[in-house]
């Protein structure tokens, strides 16, 4: 799970999955989506981590409304990166509020 000071990873892994063009950019974007609600990160975002306990993936179940036709009224966002993939994958579903 997320724990405080992990946005460096979470930039870290979006960069190196061609999310970002710099990890300065991925941080960036990191404090504007998540920066007011930083909080929500310790029970919504998690990391995937090899056994040597390096971190290359994250998934995180995020707040927002779609404004796409196939997914028109979703509430919440679940995506996951692996690090060093540009073919992130991307799903959208209905989750519960107690997440």
């Amino acid at each position: 799970m997320f724990q405080k000071g992990d946005d460096a990873i979470w930039a870290e892994i979006e960069t190196s999955a061609d999310e970002f063009a710099s990890g300065d950019l991925a941080g960036r974007h990191f404090r504007k989506e998540f920066g007011k609600l930083q909080q929500e990160l310790y029970n919504r975002c998690v990391f995937v981590d090899t056994e040597e306990g390096v971190s290359i993936g994250t998934a995180t179940a995020w707040f927002g409304v779609l404004a796409s036709d196939v997914f028109a009224g979703t509430q919440y966002s679940l995506w996951d990166t692996i690090k060093g993939k540009n073919d992130r994958i991307e799903m959208y579903i209905e989750l519960d509020n107690k997440i």
